[in-house]
């Protein structure tokens, strides 16, 4: 995902892109009870697609699922695709077998977690989830610890409902790989997206306040969003020098201490509006109007 803001302007039309994918093919309706539940189901310009476009947008909105599912479920804040990390960690093939998981992760107890996403556009597949519990059990260990948890996790729909699967298969395959990662590294290149993104904003980016915590937040005007880091993890990595940058400089102990300080590591406990998302990852989302319940339970066509 770092490879996101690769090419400047034309990086940050890629991520617009994949936001809007999001958008136009996903919408909500009230489930009608009293706790005002809401279902996410397939628009119709999603029903409209050939099966490979479809095929596409499903594989992304199974990464943003695997996503969500560690936060929320799982309380690991910090996932990356394992592909990387392909030309800086050791990954090898046993017999030619190139299969692997999709993600790692790690909490803030410094436990790794291995996750597989899997992505179909139509109904649960039994076969593509044993497939993903079967790449799950690809890495043994991560530097030097076996994961804590293995989760295989696939969306899919039922019907035009939107649902989400897992399963946490057993132990690993014998000819299982050990990778090292190093967790400075990995935290910094975590960042690196939204760190990125905040810079490229850098005329559009001011200090919010959310329920006495502080964020420096990016208004991405172009589609109705904001985003944000809280302030004392944004100040972390801004106040480096671009050399100090380069060489990950920033204190780990540093870093854990915000997250403890700023009760980010329950984050589940902090109200927020509802036109909010805060990960416990310090990472706010702030929807606009075109964001809105009521607006996204019509078709996008509809839409105002």
């Amino acid at each position: 995902m770092t490879d996101v803001w690769k090419y400047n302007q034309y990086s940050f039309f890629e991520a617009i892109f994949r936001i809007t994918m999001i958008y136009a093919n996903l919408m909500t309706q009230n489930n009608g009870n009293k706790n005002k539940d809401y279902r996410i189901l397939k628009t119709d310009v999603y029903k409209s697609l050939d099966p490979s476009e479809k095929n596409a947008i499903s594989y992304f909105i199974g990464l943003m699922s695997t996503k969500l599912i560690a936060g929320r479920l799982f309380n690991i804040p910090w996932l990356m695709h394992l592909d990387v990390y392909k030309k800086s960690v050791n990954i090898k093939t046993i017999n030619g077998d190139k299969s692997r998981p999709d993600f790692i992760g790690i909490n803030s107890s410094n436990k790794w977690f291995v996750f597989e996403a899997k992505g179909r556009s139509h109904s649960f597949d039994k076969k593509a989830l044993n497939k993903a519990k079967i790449q799950t059990r690809k890495l043994r260990k991560i530097s030097g610890n076996y994961p804590n948890l293995r989760v295989a996790v696939q969306s899919s729909f039922s019907g035009d409902y939107f649902q989400i699967a897992i399963e946490d298969p057993d132990e690993y395959d014998k000819s299982a790989i050990d990778i090292e990662i190093d967790i400075k590294e990995f935290i910094f290149d975590y960042y690196k997206l939204v760190t990125n993104l905040l810079s490229y904003k850098e005329g559009y980016v001011e200090p919010t306040n959310i329920n006495g915590i502080d964020f420096m937040v990016a208004n991405l005007s172009e589609i109705n969003l904001k985003i944000g880091l809280e302030k004392e993890i944004y100040n972390l990595f801004f106040d480096q020098s671009d050399k100090d940058k380069k060489k990950h400089k920033f204190k780990l102990e540093d870093f854990y201490k915000i997250m403890i300080i700023n009760k980010l590591k329950n984050i589940n406990s902090i109200n927020v509006e509802n036109n909010m998302y805060l990960g416990n990852d310090g990472i706010i989302i702030i929807c606009d109007e075109l964001w809105n319940i009521e607006n996204m339970s019509k078709q996008p066509y509809k839409r105002k």
